[in-house]
């Protein structure tokens, strides 16, 4: 059997690190922030079906929340799938994120830092609260105790020795 060199880790870790940076820069950085900012502006301007004047507002929110995101993550994985959260939730038909951001209730920077859970619709977010409280009932449910249990048997010990219940009533006869 072959042995491996003594820093085996150090390289294969390296040539993974490698790999993704190339998958990455690919494409140039700034070809990512444009495809970037013209996806945001899409989705903003499909969620509040806009005329003229207002396709500027949502290039503008669009450009704020894409330098706001580029300044926290960079040119990386972690950029573009807070990208990809963000575009969901645009594009989501129960969400008004989108109009909110157009009317300036939230502002662009404090968008592209929402956590996932402050992306969730409303509606969203009452489903999953139903779903907690049905798990929780249904966890916190009353079970039998062992008093409760032995009320019911007839004090024949039938599991005991592997017989069935209607096996032992034939033996009974």
């Amino acid at each position: 059997m072959a042995k491996l060199p003594t820093n085996w880790k150090q390289k294969y870790l390296k040539s993974q690190a490698e790999a993704r940076t190339k998958k990455v820069s690919a494409i140039s950085p700034m070809e990512v922030r444009n495809g970037t900012k013209k996806s945001l502006q899409k989705a903003l301007a499909e969620a509040a079906d806009e005329d003229e004047e207002d396709d500027e507002i949502s290039t503008q929110v669009a450009n704020e929340v894409e330098q706001r995101l580029f300044d926290l993550y960079g040119i990386s994985p972690e950029y573009k799938s807070a990208v990809r959260t963000r575009l969901v939730s645009l594009k989501s038909k129960n969400s008004t994120i989108a109009v909110e951001l157009l009317c300036g209730a939230i502002e662009p920077q404090a968008f592209a830092e929402y956590t996932v859970e402050q992306l969730k619709s409303d509606q969203r977010k009452k489903e999953e609260q139903a779903l907690k409280d049905e798990n929780l009932r249904q966890a916190t449910m009353e079970k039998p105790t062992k008093e409760d249990i032995n009320m019911y048997k007839d004090g024949r010990d039938r599991e005991k020795w592997g017989v069935s219940r209607s096996a032992a009533a034939i033996d009974d006869d």
